[in-house]
């Protein structure tokens, strides 16, 4: 089991908390390292800019090379619902992926990580294999 880390906005944290997002899917033009993510793996979520707010199970991971426009909308309809997404904006952003990882994700849990151990200024939002989940506090 390996914890990864991802970097989310505000409004998606607001969706992980509401238990309205169910999914985490990352769409690059380069191999992303979401590609390293199994099921049974953890996922630590931390906002944009801020700290890490929880951590939930990974129990289902989908990984796509070689993404093609059908593609993309195949992988769009399947989780838009979990990814509590109302618009298209972060898809069209995207059209030009070569890359999908789908994560899917269940009991999400609160939890802090002291700031000497958070990660902080990571350009593609994504940590994996973190190494220093052992200082998570769940609450």
């Amino acid at each position: 089991m390996a914890y990864h880390v991802a970097y989310v906005t505000r409004s998606v944290m607001q969706r992980i908390i509401s238990a309205r997002k169910t999914c985490e899917i990352r769409l690059s033009e380069r191999a992303h390292p979401a590609r390293s993510a199994c099921p049974n793996d953890r996922l630590i979520f931390k906002e944009s800019g801020g700290p890490v707010f929880g951590v939930a199970h990974v129990w289902g991971t989908l990984h796509y090379s070689g993404v093609t426009p059908v593609t993309l909308a195949k992988i769009e309809r399947m989780v838009r619902y979990d990814m509590a997404v109302e618009d298209r904006e972060y898809f069209q952003a995207h059209e030009n992926a070569n890359y999908a990882s789908v994560l899917l994700f269940q009991d999400f849990t609160y939890c802090t990580l002291p700031d000497e151990f958070t990660p902080h200024g990571d350009q593609i939002g994504w940590v994996a294999d973190f190494a220093h989940a052992r200082h998570l506090k769940v609450s």
